[in-house]
């Protein structure tokens, strides 16, 4: 996978916005879109890949 391509590193950074708000959820409200955590998490465990997409699922 390319790293330096820019649609990677902004899937990336969106990840990274999308792991923030999920936290910020559970932090107030103690929950969060359900959908989105499991992507987050299937995130970490995913090593190798063709995109920075298919590691979001997209």
């Amino acid at each position: 996978m390319e790293l330096n391509t820019f649609s990677n590193q902004t899937i990336a950074l969106a990840g990274i916005a999308q792991v923030a708000v999920l936290v910020q959820q559970l932090a107030t409200t103690g929950t969060c879109d359900q959908q989105a955590m499991d992507a987050s998490i299937g995130s970490l465990l995913k090593i190798d890949s063709d995109s920075a997409a298919d590691i979001y699922g997209g």
